[in-house]
């Protein structure tokens, strides 16, 4: 017997794939049935059963108010045991303010590249998709939908991130930190910069936590980013072998 899960990453919803004497058993579980966006989803999996799998909803309770202090999270992970924020991304927090570190919007472009280029090449042996000179142009091209946020410790740069901005959301990319920067929190003073200018936002994406084209997770990545209050979830990737 195998199960898998898949979330949505527009709302929360698992499907558990069981396999037993070729009968695969899909459980939608939903947090409201009468929502678009469910809707929507209902009707593109019930569909499903037509193939001989046996469809099956599950309606979960959904938080409000301040009801999530009372368990756990609904999206708590299985691979690390964060609730809704954690202690040490507080702690570091107060060192950032403590070391007076400055976070802004930056036009620093080549010194951040060459953090991101130097922390890439030890961790992964890799360098950054984009080159600086590329990374220039798009903001210049787009000035409103994508900025670089930096953290400064002593005119220095110890910390960055490139954001991308639409309408509800705010999506990071290249995140990069020195070991200076770890030290005093910089990292979790550009969360807390993001969460203040941009909190007309409804959304702030820490992006993909997966290697290997999404099969495997980089824990201690995911770990990272729960710490902030953030949850995992999946893009969809469907494959159907008909051949079963």
């Amino acid at each position: 017997m195998l199960e898998g899960r898949v979330r949505n990453s527009s709302f929360f919803f698992d499907i558990k794939l069981k396999f037993c004497m070729s009968k695969i058993r899909l459980v939608h579980i939903l947090t409201e049935t009468d929502t678009p966006r469910e809707q929507a989803s209902i009707a593109s999996l019930s569909p499903l059963s037509n193939m001989g799998l046996e469809y099956v909803q599950q309606v979960n309770q959904r938080y409000s108010g301040e009801d999530w202090k009372l368990s756990k999270a609904l999206t708590q992970s299985e691979y690390t045991n964060h609730g809704p924020g954690h202690y040490g991304a507080f702690q570091s927090f107060k060192k950032a303010i403590k070391e007076n570190l400055i976070v802004k919007i930056s036009q620093d472009y080549r010194v951040y590249h060459d953090l991101l280029s130097h922390i890439l090449n030890i961790s992964h042996e890799t360098k950054p998709v984009h080159s600086v000179e590329e990374v220039e142009l798009l903001s210049s091209r787009f000035p409103d939908n994508i900025k670089l946020i930096c953290c400064y410790r002593n005119n220095q740069i110890v910390s960055g991130v490139l954001l991308f901005i639409e309408k509800n959301i705010i999506h990071t990319q290249y995140i990069a930190t020195s070991n200076e920067g770890k030290d005093f929190g910089a990292f979790e003073a550009i969360v807390n910069f993001l969460l203040n200018e941009f909190r007309d936002k409804k959304y702030l994406s820490f992006g993909i936590s997966t290697e290997n084209n999404g099969t495997h997770l980089n824990e201690g990545l995911a770990q990272q980013k729960e710490s902030f209050g953030a949850r995992g979830v999946c893009h969809d990737f469907y494959n159907i072998n008909f051949s079963l």
